[in-house]
């Protein structure tokens, strides 16, 4: 696994205007309103009570980040919607291969964990999906600024870096 992290930040690097310039970075996240709201990681598997899936998007040249809640249980990003949506955008797009094992780098791994943190630190309960889609609105509004979401777009160069210098080791910012 180390030596697929190094070298896929290599390649990484050799392109890395492809992963700062113009681009778009979307993933999901599933929180829960069990006692306090949190991040859940088994993201996909079935319908989930008490959670809300949501799916967010950042852009580096788009001022305004996006977010929406999903209603479901496949994976967003493989959804019929989003196929047709990236079939009919070929040639006006390009699909970036974002490595599975480059979860650390990956800007909204960074925002989600942001967001779980300042639920921790406020002490933010709901008992209602309702009420934490409302409570995940709000803190991602709160969260994703335009000079945030563009530091941590900014930030992925260096990121990649730290991979090469740490042999493919994850790291810890």
């Amino acid at each position: 696994m180390k030596v697929i992290r190094e070298n896929g930040a290599r390649s990484c690097l050799e392109d890395i205007w492809k992963y700062v310039t113009a681009v778009a970075y979307s993933d999901t996240q599933r929180f829960s309103c069990l006692i306090t709201v949190s991040t859940k990681t088994a993201r996909y598997k079935k319908e989930t009570p008490n959670t809300v899936l949501v799916w967010g998007g950042i852009s580096s040249c788009h001022p305004n980040a996006s977010l929406c809640r999903v209603t479901g249980k496949f994976q967003v990003q493989r959804s019929k919607s989003v196929m047709k949506c990236v079939a009919d955008l070929n040639g006006k797009i390009s699909i970036l291969e974002w490595p599975k094992s480059f979860g650390d780098l990956m800007p909204l791994d960074t925002i989600w964990l942001k967001m779980s943190n300042e639920f921790t630190k406020a002490g933010v309960t709901t008992n209602t999906e309702e009420g934490l889609w409302k409570e995940v609105s709000f803190m991602w509004q709160k969260v994703c600024h335009v000079e945030y979401v563009h530091k941590l777009i900014l930030q992925i160069p260096l990121k990649l870096k730290k991979v090469i210098d740490c042999h493919g080791s994850k790291y810890v910012d």
